[in-house]
């Protein structure tokens, strides 16, 4: 007997945005089959250098999906977090620094 399908979501970054398209794929389909149904329904995703995720989790292309799953593609970051971090910090200081000059002088 024929599995029914279930319905997972795709979530990507395109031109500044977050899409979200509704995808209808086999039961026991993974990551990887859901792609490959997004590519063929002609869904504008780039999969060069996407790190894929559920529910904001990595997990394998091999990974089973199950009803109501969304699929995240996310890009490489474009900082890395240590040094945003430490570029905020410094600019805080920096301002905080200022507003002290400005009261004492």
């Amino acid at each position: 007997m024929p599995e029914t399908p279930i319905d997972v979501e795709l979530a990507w970054a395109c031109d500044g945005e977050v899409r979200v398209e509704a995808l209808r794929v086999e039961a026991g389909s993974t990551i990887a089959q859901a792609l490959a149904v997004a590519v063929a329904a002609g869904l504008p995703i780039d999969l060069c250098g996407s790190a894929v995720s559920v529910f904001g989790r990595p997990r394998p292309q091999g990974f089973v999906l199950t009803a109501g799953d969304r699929v995240e593609l996310t890009g490489s970051l474009r900082v890395d977090p240590k040094i945003a971090r430490r570029q905020r910090a410094s600019h805080r200081r920096a301002g905080r620094e200022r507003e002290r000059s400005l009261k004492t002088g």
